[in-house]
């Protein structure tokens, strides 16, 4: 599978809110609360980042929205989703291979 034909999903766990098109991510753990917070493209993905828009779908939506050339924006999009994985704040959505449904890992 193509990395753009993925899906992502917020994680379950983390709080969130959007305020005039930014997004605060709060991650309570153990080791303490990290808050990140995402500017207008990054509140993009995060609200797109909901398991029925595909990698693909949320960069077509940053190209329109923000009127960049589709070799950045998937780039970038790439760039900051793994981030935001790597953290723990979005998770992959795998396609269950016997029915084609989605299934979040």
């Amino acid at each position: 599978m193509r990395l753009d034909d993925r899906f992502v999903i917020r994680n379950p766990e983390i709080s969130h809110r959007t305020i005039d098109g930014n997004t605060l991510v709060v991650k309570l753990s153990d080791e303490g609360s990290k808050l990140l917070v995402l500017n207008r493209t990054g509140s993009v993905v995060w609200e797109l980042a909901d398991g029925e828009h595909s990698i693909a779908m949320i960069i077509e939506k940053i190209c329109h929205n923000f009127d960049v050339p589709n070799s950045r924006a998937k780039k970038d999009t790439f760039t900051f989703i793994e981030s935001l994985m790597a953290k723990g704040l979005l998770l992959e959505e795998r396609l269950d291979d016997d029915h084609g449904t989605k299934n979040g890992a």
